[in-house]
Formats: structure tokens, C-alpha cells, sequence
């Protein structure tokens, strides 16, 4: 069940994108909203959110930790390995889906996406 009550934590090295991230999360209900522009970044905000976060969506590619570095950090820990993780890529290739939802991706979003496919991707992850 989607709880707008925690925060979503949206990583992507292009601000322009976490924009667009930003504008449909509000949409949903969200208010709280912490960014950053790689995966190392993230970690960091993560240990200064006000609020639990309870959604991560994330870029796969950006130095100097990537979205798969993430993932594979937060599912390693038992205090983080629940939140539901949104990849968000321009790569399809089914080998790079696969090792995503094999590292425990809960969901997969190619680039580009409209504000109602990411809301669907959302919904169905947090149910």
C-alpha cells in the first residue's frame, strides 16, 4: 500500500529528470521528496531524511555509484532491504532486466515514460 506519509528518494545524475519524477510524486500525494544525483549521494540524504523513505526510484546509470550499486547496497541491509526499488533505465537488453530484478529490484521503468506509466509502475510496487 502506497504510504505518502514516508518519503520517496528520486536518484538521477540529470536534474531534469528527477523533475519530472518530482512533478508526477506529487501528484500522488507525496511531500516528502529527497534527491540525489548518484547512488554514493544517496546513502547519505537516506541517513538525513526527517522521514522514513518508503519508495526509492532510481536511474541505473550515473557515477560514481551506479542504480544497480544502490540496490545491491539497501537489499544487502536488513534496515533497507524492504523499500520498494524502481529502476529506471534507457537499457533494454533482457540480460540487464534480469540481473535488475535479480538483485532485487521491485520494479523496471524504460526510459522514456510518461506520467502514467510511472504512476502504474508505483502503484503496482507499493501494494
Amino acid at each position: 500500500m502506497l504510504d505518502v506519509n514516508k518519503s520517496v528518494l528520486i536518484v538521477d545524475d540529470m536534474s531534469s529528470a528527477r523533475q519530472i519524477v518530482i512533478k508526477t510524486v506529487k501528484t500522488m500525494g507525496f511531500t516528502e521528496i529527497i534527491e540525489a544525483s548518484n547512488g554514493l549521494e544517496a546513502i547519505d540524504v537516506m541517513k538525513d531524511a526527517k522521514v522514513p523513505v518508503g519508495l526509492i526510484i532510481c536511474d541505473w546509470r550515473m557515477p560514481p555509484y551506479t542504480g544497480l550499486d544502490l540496490l545491491q547496497m539497501l537489499k544487502a541491509n536488513p534496515r533497507t532491504n524492504t523499500i520498494p526499488f524502481l529502476m529506471v533505465t534507457s537499457e533494454s537488453d533482457k540480460k540487464d532486466i534480469f540481473e535488475v530484478i535479480n538483485a532485487g529490484a521491485e520494479g523496471y521503468l524504460l526510459k522514456p515514460f510518461t506520467a502514467e506509466v510511472l504512476v502504474k509502475k508505483i502503484n503496482a510496487i507499493t501494494k
